[in-house]
């Protein structure tokens, strides 16, 4: 499970697939073990290798 807060933040609140963290990672920045932060250029560039905004 997962919160998104206000400030663009993405919390895991539960025990996360690798298959899962990987594809966060792909999207967001990493700020810790179970923070992520949408990121403007991270989320381009997993679009223009092909990734899908409906994918996150």
């Amino acid at each position: 499970m997962l919160r998104i807060l206000p400030n663009l933040e993405v919390v895991v609140v539960s025990e996360l697939s690798r298959a899962d963290r990987l594809m966060l990672n792909s999207f967001l920045a990493s700020v810790s073990d179970v923070v992520w932060k949408l990121d403007q250029a991270k989320l381009l560039d997993a679009i223009a290798q092909g990734r899908s905004e409906a994918e996150l």
